[in-house]
């Protein structure tokens, strides 16, 4: 009874707060079960727009998960495919180079076979593009670094040039102070 008691003046408290005027405890328990009771249109305004937004989100990040898991998936494969197509290509090389034609060509024709795959395209192209900009970014830092290269060189050779030349005028002196010259 006592529990009941704390609970009704619980739930009156929040009564009160939602706008329901104070009643006796008894009828604080019938006015709660009334405000949960399910109803199509709860008293709490905003409710159901919060709730249909709610599902829409949750519904479009579901969407959104399974073409991730998807493009995932497909991304997996074709970087097994990739990694065979490579294994019979190079197994191939070896075998044109010991003189087995015809096993070369089968090994190349099974790599171009898994390359068809309608799930490649995308993949070969994106390969592609990133083995480009590697291949520049490559050239980029082997430029630079010639070029460091090159401006350390012209610093020791500008610093054996003023060796040079102190020593000269350093043996001039000399050869001055002891009359050589």
């Amino acid at each position: 009874m006592l529990i009941n008691l704390r609970v009704a003046i619980v739930l009156g408290l929040f009564l009160q707060l939602a706008g329901v005027v104070y009643a006796e405890p008894q009828q604080q328990v019938k006015a709660v079960e009334d405000v949960f009771r399910f109803k199509e249109t709860p008293k709490l305004r905003g409710y159901t727009y919060d709730l249909k937004s709610l599902i829409e989100t949750a519904e479009r990040n579901i969407k959104k998960v399974d073409d991730e898991i998807m493009r995932q998936e497909i991304d997996k494969r074709n970087e097994e495919r990739e990694a065979q197509v490579i294994s019979y290509f190079e197994r191939g090389n070896q075998l044109y180079k010991e003189g087995k034609l015809k096993e070369a060509k089968s090994e190349w024709e099974k790599a171009v076979s898994i390359s068809r795959n309608p799930e490649m395209k995308d993949y070969i192209e994106k390969r592609s593009r990133q083995a480009k900009l590697e291949k520049k970014q490559s050239e980029k830092i082997m430029a630079e670094r010639f070029a460091a290269e090159e401006r350390e060189l012209r610093r020791l050779i500008r610093y054996e040039k003023m060796r040079e030349a102190i020593m000269e005028r350093t043996l001039v002196e000399l050869a001055r102070k002891y009359n050589i010259i």
